[in-house]
């Protein structure tokens, strides 16, 4: 999220420094806009029939349209009030370049000499050992039927 929507993700952290919750926060901007498309509504057409329930409005047919276009009015200005999400690709590869140089600092910095040492036969052998139904290295008809 941090690097393909860095600006939504900085007003979530904000949020909850405020230790408020991210699901009341949303709840209200929901709110807030049914309220606004339904005061609207009745401000520009004062026989306009409508109900809400929770976070839909039901109309008559023949007000659809009216609430159709309101709703999709609130709906770009709610839209233009968020950040940008825009981030070109050569900062989400320079961004990803250095998490990833600071990724193979830490792995060089540890310390692998008491870790025992293994080979691939080594690994082969237990894994054969462990699991039985396993034919012998040597069984190409086994390797054939996959």
């Amino acid at each position: 999220m941090q690097f393909k929507f860095p600006e939504i993700r900085k007003r979530i952290v904000k949020t909850k420094e405020r230790e408020q919750s991210i699901y009341e926060v949303l709840v209200k901007i929901e709110s807030n806009f049914i309220f606004r498309v339904v005061g609207e509504l009745y401000k520009k057409y004062d026989s306009i029939k409508l109900l809400t329930v929770h976070d839909s409005i039901y109309t008559t047919t023949s007000d659809f349209d009216k609430l159709e276009k309101e709703w999709n009015f609130q709906i770009q200005k709610l839209f233009d009030l968020l950040p940008s999400n825009e981030i070109s690709q050569v900062e989400i590869n320079n961004k990803m370049e250095k998490e990833m140089s600071m990724d193979i600092e830490e792995i060089e910095e540890l310390d692998f000499e008491d870790a025992p040492v293994s080979s691939i036969n080594d690994r082969q052998r237990y894994f054969f050992s462990e699991f039985e139904d396993f034919p012998d290295n040597n069984d190409d008809s086994f390797y054939m039927k996959l």
